[in-house]
């Protein structure tokens, strides 16, 4: 009877030698295993990775002046009191469509904002800008710089809302 010295678990150089180095006799069970744990790892990783999100509130509105929508507007909301400290330097913001309107986005586009107190800065292109632009076919109304400037700064802007936690539909932003 012939019995193998083997030992399983251990690796055996091999004679043949490649440019990577010797090649190695490993058992199959090991290998499997290191496959198990690999994927276990991989599994806890991406389930643990939402830990760190805070919950956030839908929330949606529309910029305007004069009555008609501010496309193409950046909407930031800077949080203050108690959603500043959770928030840290985070800021949820919201790009809008060409009709004004915008969903606010803090980790994925449209999923909202988390509770809180915020103050908002707008970023908006003025006539003069927005002449030059392709896109001017629409009719929305020029904004005097003066404008722009004063809600560009979400100190100046004098804007604060509430989230709420649930679905938050904000009055319209009137630029005046």
């Amino acid at each position: 009877m012939i019995t193998s010295r083997l030992k399983p678990g251990r690796r055996y150089p091999v004679e043949e030698r490649s440019l990577s180095g010797p090649r190695y006799l490993h058992d199959a069970n090991a290998t499997r295993c290191v496959h198990w744990l690999a994927i276990v790892v991989a599994f806890t990783c991406v389930s643990g990775c939402e830990e760190g999100r805070l919950t956030v509130n839908p929330v949606h509105g529309q910029v305007t002046h004069q009555g008609r929508g501010v496309p193409n507007a950046t909407v930031i909301f800077f949080p203050i009191g108690a959603a500043a400290e959770q928030l840290k330097k985070m800021h949820p913001y919201a790009y809008a469509d060409e009709n004004g309107r915008f969903s606010v986005k803090t980790y994925v586009t449209g999923d909202g904002a988390p509770a809180g107190q915020y103050r908002v800065g707008i970023i908006a292109v003025t006539g003069s800008d927005r002449e030059s632009l392709e896109s001017s076919a629409t009719k929305s109304p020029a904004l005097p710089r003066e404008l722009v400037q004063k809600y560009a700064n979400h100190e100046t802007s004098g804007i604060e809302v509430t989230i709420e936690p649930g679905e938050n539909s904000l009055k319209p932003f009137e630029l005046n």
